[in-house]
């Protein structure tokens, strides 16, 4: 379902009008970053890390002049409400704005602001299990920018278009060395005992605010978050695996490239994990 009404540049306007420029930087060149928010009870969840992390991602891309915090809650905030929405899926999307010099990027202007919120479908909101194929694509672990949430997702998005064509859920990405770095969508927990695995940022991923939530949750549970390298036999041989993303939380990983993986799904610190993970949310919102 298409949201009613959308912020674009410091106000509200009906969907079929929330339009950007042509030359908008982010449109011609995907020279932006975003974040995808959940709330819960009309409230998002770890809005301020949110907002901190897309901070960091203007910085990084050298994009100025974007609007104050305060300014950006009560965006998302009014965008909520306009949409009478309570459980949502929020996107937050910054663009350096207009390009001024045709092909260079260049856009000292205002940036573009676009906030749009999506109710949640029962499917969403409470996955059973997922299943993944391995992408054969591989990223580069030294590119910089995989750590930025950035709007340009043209090799991420088609991983899993490709994905979802053949049955499965999601797509795993690879590195150059072969091993497991994340989802197209989500980060990636391999459970062995009471430890906790996940690639570390080092590999080539983006270290979504679930994966960083997880660490905060598991030595309250009695488990060790582990950041290492996982390859394909570990994976494969984990006694449970999960991924993690704002929207869904926690979702079992069933199998991969059609092979099973662990016994029961969900098996049980994926359980503790996600019950863990709901008290939190409660908490929080």
């Amino acid at each position: 379902m298409r949201p009613v009404r959308v912020w674009v540049n410091g106000r509200l306007v009906p969907a079929g009008e929330a339009t950007v420029s042509a030359f908008d930087t982010g449109f011609l060149l995907g020279y932006g970053v975003f974040e995808t928010m959940r709330s819960f009870r009309g409230r998002v969840f770890r809005l301020e890390a949110h907002l901190d992390r897309l901070s960091e991602g203007c910085r990084r891309l050298g994009i100025n002049g974007v609007p104050e915090r305060a300014e950006l809650s009560r965006a998302v905030a009014l965008t909520l409400q306009a949409n009478g929405l309570t459980a949502a899926r929020v996107r937050l999307t910054v663009t350096a704005g207009k390009e001024t010099a045709p092909g260079t990027g260049s856009a000292p202007g205002e940036p573009t602001v676009v906030v749009a919120a999506f109710p949640l479908s029962p499917e969403t909101e409470h996955p059973v299990s997922w299943t993944a194929s391995t992408c054969p694509r591989p990223v580069f672990s030294g590119d910089r920018l995989l750590s930025v949430k950035t709007i340009s997702r043209a090799g991420h998005t088609l991983a899993r278009r490709e994905a979802r064509a053949a049955g499965y859920d999601e797509a795993l990405l690879i590195n150059e060395r072969g091993v497991y770095t994340e989802g197209t969508v989500t980060n990636l927990f391999v459970v062995r005992g009471r430890v906790l695995q996940t690639p570390p940022v080092s590999d080539g991923l983006l270290p979504g605010l679930t994966r960083e939530v997880i660490g905060e949750l598991a030595g309250g549970l009695g488990l060790e978050f582990r950041e290492a390298s996982v390859r394909a036999q570990e994976l494969l041989s984990g006694e449970e695996v999960f991924l993690t993303n704002t929207v869904v939380g926690l979702v079992p990983l069933a199998a991969l490239d059609g092979v099973p993986i662990g016994g029961s799904v969900p098996g049980p610190r994926t359980v503790l994990l996600q019950q863990a993970y709901r008290a939190l949310l409660i908490r929080e919102c």
